[in-house]
């Protein structure tokens, strides 16, 4: 199972994702380091680079020629428009919470609020 290809309004262009069933413990284990940081916004943004970094499989930028993907590149979320990125970090939060709740149930976004929960890691 992938999260659909998601299609960039700004841009005009795309994101392509992995399966999920191509996660690796090392994968698991680099997305489950991100949720350190100081400030819920520091946590979103370490977690949404780590699954970038891990989950996009390819993409196409058109107004960003030769924008290398997360993975090759740590700094490309940078370069996107602000309201791609948004898109995409909404999709990215859901797909860490996937992987590391092993949840495969559509939206866990709090109904009230629209925010997606971090998770909390497992005592012990």
């Amino acid at each position: 199972m992938k999260e659909p290809r998601l299609d960039l309004p700004v841009s005009k262009g795309w994101v392509e994702f992995r399966d999920y069933d191509e996660v690796s413990g090392a994968m698991y284990r680099r997305i489950r380091a991100s949720e350190n940081g100081e400030s819920r916004g520091e946590q979103i943004n370490n977690m949404t680079l780590a699954t970038a970094a891990e989950m996009i499989e390819d993409w196409n930028v058109p107004t960003r020629p030769g924008l290398l993907t997360p993975q090759r590149d740590r700094k490309a979320l940078d370069r996107l428009p602000g309201r791609d990125l948004y898109l995409l970090e909404k999709v990215l939060l859901k797909i860490a919470l996937r992987i590391l709740e092993g949840n495969e149930d559509d939206d866990q976004a709090d109904e009230e609020t629209g925010e997606t929960p971090l998770p909390v890691p497992a005592a012990g």
